[in-house]
């Protein structure tokens, strides 16, 4: 699988904000599509509602931040369950996060692997978080567009100008 997927979508931030967030990260979301592609669903639900203000500036420089895939994502929901149910032996044993890094923390190869794939689309690497759980990266809003095979707009939404992706991202290669 894939070292990275999608949250719950694909918004790269309020044109208010100074960075902007691509929200890969830690719910499944992947689906095949072509060998060596993963399409991930996450547009925004606005998207299909809100005021079109039209392509966003391809020159502009944002900022994403790649959310790696945990491991053991299903072990992780349990505990996570499991901490808020009385009875459990897990009830009320909150991980330290070092516990948590150890056990469910993306490897440092993954982190490698999107930061290949970021610098190989153009986009400076500049922060990996800590553990590898995510990777910071720096671009112009047309080499994230390419990198992700998506086109971001920006819309209206109550009062707010933001900018999405107008369907869902994809990814090719290894990442």
């Amino acid at each position: 699988m894939s070292p990275i997927s999608f949250r719950r979508r694909f918004s790269v931030g309020s044109a208010r904000l100074p960075a902007a967030v691509l929200a890969l990260g830690l719910v499944p979301g992947l689906a095949a599509a072509r060998p060596q592609e993963a399409v991930l669903h996450g547009t925004p639900a606005y998207v299909r509602t809100a005021r079109d203000l039209g392509a966003a500036n391809p020159g502009q420089t944002i900022e994403v931040v790649v959310w790696l895939n945990v491991h053991d994502r299903d072990q992780m929901d349990a505990l996570a369950r499991d901490l808020y149910r009385p009875g459990s032996p897990n009830y009320r044993h909150w991980l330290t996060p070092a516990d948590l890094a150890a056990r469910f923390a993306p490897s440092a190869a993954e982190a490698q692997t999107v930061q290949a794939f970021l610098a190989a689309s153009n986009l400076q690497v500049v922060r990996v978080g800590n553990d590898n759980f995510f990777v910071r990266a720096r671009g112009q809003i047309a080499d994230v567009e390419k990198a992700f095979q998506v086109s971001l707009h920006k819309y209206q939404v109550r009062g707010k100008t933001l900018r999405a992706n107008t369907s869902d991202p994809k990814i090719a290669g290894a990442a």
